[in-house]
């Protein structure tokens, strides 16, 4: 990489890839260009998240995103990583370009009121890495290798995986890290998963005893991301997945 603000072909582009997708999977900051619609982030029901490497959006079935997506404007994605970048430099993001799509109707999860699918089908996709002294590199990923089955276990999935079980079904993972561990639950005080991986996932609770940590190894990596529901479920129960 250059020190220089550049775009230029990828030295390894399955690695850039697999950054761009962890970079979408575990997304902070976003923001949204949408060609003829300036006012798209004004719906307070917009929500965004990554499907198999596309940005895809829950929207107003009759706001400004849906009927953009109706007529397939050109919009541009960018959104800023949640994940820790090399040391000294700032967090990489991603930039995401193509044609809205309209995906279906789906059922809000907390309401009775049904909410527009919208995908962000990329068209060119570009990483964005800032070092220490603050000079930025921009790569340019392939969108046939980020598109690639390959990338679904990406580390921003794996993260997004470890928080959802913390934070949805916290009692759930406590029942089961006291079962793997082998404490009873009412002497857990805290428990978590952590280093989620294809292979494997550590499980860390702290007892009367003090802190602990085990690593528990999948029979085999999964190689998808049904398949690491199904080991985490063999492993931890059916609850936390």
């Amino acid at each position: 990489m250059t020190a220089e603000s550049s775009t230029r072909p990828l030295h390894d582009p399955f690695l850039v890839a697999a950054e761009a997708r962890a970079v979408l999977s575990c997304a902070t900051d976003a923001g949204l260009v949408v060609e003829g619609a300036p006012d798209v982030l004004r719906d307070d029901t917009l929500g965004m998240a990554e499907r198999d490497g596309v940005p895809t959006f829950t929207c107003s079935p009759d706001g400004d995103l849906a009927l953009a997506a109706a007529r397939g404007a050109g919009a541009v994605l960018t959104v800023d990583s949640a994940l820790a970048g090399p040391a000294g430099s700032r967090p990489p993001s991603v930039t995401v370009s193509g044609r809205l799509a309209l995906a279906g109707l789906e059922a809000c999860p907390c309401c009775e009121d049904e909410r527009q699918v919208v995908r962000l089908v990329p068209e060119q996709v570009a990483l964005q890495l800032t070092g220490p002294d603050g000079a930025g590199t921009s790569l340019a990923v392939p969108v046939e290798e980020y598109a690639a089955p390959a990338h679904a276990l990406n580390r921003g999935y794996l993260q997004r995986c470890v928080e959802h079980a913390g934070r949805c079904h916290p009692e759930e993972l406590r029942a089961s890290v006291a079962l793997a561990a082998g404490v009873p639950v009412e002497r857990l005080i805290a428990a978590e998963l952590a280093d989620l991986t294809a292979g494997g996932v550590d499980v860390r609770w702290i007892d009367d005893a003090g802190a602990h940590v085990t690593r528990l190894v999948f029979p085999r990596a999964a190689r998808s991301p049904v398949e690491l529901a199904a080991m985490l479920r063999r492993e931890l129960g059916a609850g936390i997945c």
